[in-house]
């Protein structure tokens, strides 16, 4: 399935890196979108705890200013590894990033699994929120991580995938501030374990 409207946020700075979701404006039939409104959305959202302890944060923090400090001085080749514990301290502490509080949670399996509670208003679903489980593999796209969509579920009801494909990609955040974010090589999972390798260094 190809990269759709739901981008994986792992956006980090100095203070710290952050993954959520967010779903971009698509343009399918009235029909198509009332259906998914009575079926896939609801009027009240659903609060995600992410768990983890600021101490869990602090450590996290630490390890993704020294991989950004490693892209700055343009060394060796180097990598970023965070668990789902780490990634969720992060939304649960980091201040840049409070308004995902209580809105998103990941786990790591071969893919991406994140329980959210999105808000719709600005995608014309007023008052409506998608409280659900998105499944995606995180990918490389010129220096952002995007998430290629491979199921959205409410509940026991998976999203049809008409409705998935119409959504389009929207940067919400890249994985590095500008202008670090072309030295990143590539993203992976293995063992519930997100790494980020940066690009060889030019000899």
């Amino acid at each position: 399935m190809r990269p759709s409207s739901v981008f994986l946020l792992l956006s980090t700075s100095s203070v710290g890196i952050l993954a959520g979701l967010w779903i971009s404006a698509y343009t399918v039939s009235s029909h198509a979108r009332g259906d998914f409104r009575e079926s896939f959305t609801s009027p009240q959202p659903t609060l995600v705890e992410t768990g983890g302890t600021e101490e869990e944060y602090q450590l996290a923090k630490q390890k993704v200013d020294w991989f950004i400090s490693l892209l700055r001085a343009k060394g060796e080749q180097s990598s970023l590894s965070l668990s789902a514990a780490e990634v969720n301290s992060l939304i649960g502490y980091d201040p840049r990033f409070r308004e995902w509080r209580g809105h998103a949670r990941v786990g790591f399996t071969a893919q991406v699994e994140a329980s959210v509670s999105i808000p719709l208003d600005r995608f014309g679903y007023v008052g409506r929120y998608l409280n659900g489980t998105i499944l995606f593999t995180p990918q490389t796209d010129a220096g952002r991580i995007v998430g290629g969509i491979n199921q959205i579920r409410v509940g026991e009801q998976v999203v049809p995938e008409k409705i998935v494909e119409e959504l389009e990609a929207e940067n919400f955040g890249d994985l590095i501030p500008a202008p670090y974010a072309q030295d990143i090589d590539h993203i992976g999972l293995a063992q519930g374990v997100l790494t980020v390798v940066s690009k060889k260094a030019k000899s």
